[in-house]
């Protein structure tokens, strides 16, 4: 009885409220529902027993994440969102990270009988499941030699602030705009609500006195048709976007970003020396004016280097071209897309590059 006594005491004095008996499990009352997130969505989240005491049994049920990720790849930032319901209710969002990708997690709180408040409802599991398919094996491409991007996946960055670009994101048959509703993959919805998040962000902008260049960030995955990073670019142009992004992960995993020319009109009547990279069957063309460069696959994979080689041959015979175009077609997927156009900017560095749909 004693030592039970003692480790009361000890208890009381932590910052989480803990207390225990020999090896029974903590009894935890957060009394403030911003401490209740905290405990429970920071390193409480990859313990069992903070789990069972802060999550209902539906919660528990529901939440992913600790069995999806492991607790290296997670980081707590913040409770970005608190909304009272009544005396007893508290909705909002959880800010956390995975591999350094902010995100956010709907969550209701309510509190019991003790005054303390615990984490009754999380957001269904496929919302959560949408975020950790982006950052598997499956999802965004990895590649090297890439900006770092301080975004994530609901259009914030880690401090909670709307990141400047717009994140339009697309998954099976849905996209998605700043981590908001699934929207049909059509014009008219993903338009508008690309419309209105950079209205916003001028808002922001012209709120703080400061310049603002609307720009859209494609979030794919590497499975995905290249033809679909083109119809997004030309949707995200007509909704207003000014500069176009690629959203992938980097060898270690952390946000990163390839940036993507638009097409403009060339003035005065002048024409623009574009050459085209194509994938045929077996090998990678190169087709500079008149000058058709043939680059076969190696080994049964794309000869980048063989690429990057035809690249500076071309530039010693034409002269640096305006810009490259990489012809997109549904046997081409987008994980492709970033090879090549990595590949390409790394034997022209100052050479913009964009997509078009094959005729």
């Amino acid at each position: 009885m004693r030592r039970c006594l003692l480790l009361l005491t000890l208890a009381l004095a932590a910052p989480l409220g803990l207390s225990a008996c020999a090896d029974d499990a903590p009894v935890i009352v957060e009394t403030t529902p911003w401490a209740a997130v905290s405990t429970a969505f920071g390193d409480g989240l990859f313990d069992p027993q903070v789990r069972e005491v802060m999550f209902s049994e539906a919660a528990r049920r529901d939440l992913m994440l600790p069995d999806a990720v492991t607790a290296g790849r997670y980081q707590f930032l913040s409770v970005a969102e608190v909304r009272r319901i009544d005396d007893r209710r508290r909705v909002g969002e959880v800010a956390f990270a995975v591999d350094g990708w902010p995100a956010t997690l709907e969550f209701e709180l309510i509190r019991g009988d003790d005054g303390g408040w615990r984490v009754d409802r999380v957001a269904p599991p496929e919302v959560q499941q949408r975020l950790l398919e982006l950052l598997g094996p499956s999802g965004l491409p990895i590649a090297r030699e890439v900006e770092p991007w301080s975004g994530g996946l609901a259009g914030r960055d880690a401090a909670g602030r709307p990141t400047a670009a717009v994140l339009l994101k697309v998954q099976d048959d849905k996209a998605f705009v700043d981590g908001g509703e699934p929207l049909p993959l059509e014009e008219g919805p993903v338009g508008a609500a690309l419309t209105a998040a950079i209205k916003t962000r001028r808002e922001l902008a012209d709120d703080a006195h400061a310049t603002y260049r609307p720009h859209v960030a494609l979030a794919l995955p590497r499975a995905a048709t290249s033809k679909l990073h083109v119809e997004l670019s030309r949707w995200a142009l007509d909704a207003g976007a000014e500069a176009l992004q690629i959203v992938v992960r980097s060898r270690e995993g952390t946000p990163a970003f390839v940036p993507l020319a638009r097409r403009v009109i060339a003035p005065g009547g002048a024409v623009a020396n574009a050459w085209r990279i194509v994938r045929e069957k077996g090998r990678l063309e190169l087709r500079a004016g008149d000058r058709i460069a043939k680059v076969p696959d190696k080994d049964g994979s794309l000869d980048l280097d063989g690429l990057g080689a035809a690249l500076a041959k071309a530039v010693d015979a034409m002269g640096k071209p305006d810009g490259l175009v990489l012809v997109a077609h549904d046997d081409l997927p987008h994980g492709t897309v970033i090879d090549v156009h990595l590949a390409a900017r790394a034997a022209l560095p100052e050479v913009p590059m964009t997509g078009e749909d094959a005729e």
